[in-house]
């Protein structure tokens, strides 16, 4: 399951839902300060319990930007930028 993408995991984030996972991809690592990773059953109900206590703004807001680095069209922007890159250096080849 390394390989999933969390796609899920973005469109809560740009609620500025808190969010508590499991670390069941490489694409989570670093975002600890953004949404909270479990590694056990009794750290997942405890990090649900914190999520439901409430967070501040700037969390919120946070969580909203990140989502929108994440958003369809910036990963569209993304491939189209390495597909042009591709074709440049192949148009250069011949």
């Amino acid at each position: 399951l390394n390989e999933v993408s969390p796609m899920k995991l973005y469109e809560y984030l740009a609620m500025g839902k808190p969010v508590v996972s499991t670390s069941f991809s490489d694409e989570l690592l670093g975002l600890e300060n953004i949404l909270s990773i479990a590694d056990s059953r009794s750290s997942f109900a405890q990090l649900v319990e914190r999520a439901l206590n409430g967070c501040g703004e700037d969390m919120v807001l946070n969580r909203k930007k990140l989502a929108g680095e994440n958003s369809w069209q910036n990963r569209l922007n993304f491939l189209s930028d390495k597909i042009e890159a591709c074709w440049r250096v192949k148009q250069k080849g011949q």
